[in-house]
């Protein structure tokens, strides 16, 4: 959603969405993400650093809220 294009193993493609499709990272995290539904501890936060090192975050673990 930020970047375009994934470089990850098992998701990289040829080619680049173009630049019209993608998102700025606050926004596409906001629509990724809901507070009410629990937590995900990752291994950085996605806002920290460049979007060429989105691909490099990995889930630590999760915590639905209860109902």
């Amino acid at each position: 959603m930020v970047r375009g294009r994934s470089d990850r193993p098992g998701f990289g493609t040829d080619g680049t969405a173009p630049p019209h499709s993608r998102l700025p990272l606050d926004l596409a995290f906001a629509l990724a993400t809901d507070g009410a539904a629990g937590t995900t501890r990752l291994t950085t936060d996605p806002r920290s650093g460049p979007a060429e090192h989105l691909d490099r975050i990995e889930v630590l673990g999760t915590a639905p809220a209860p109902f």
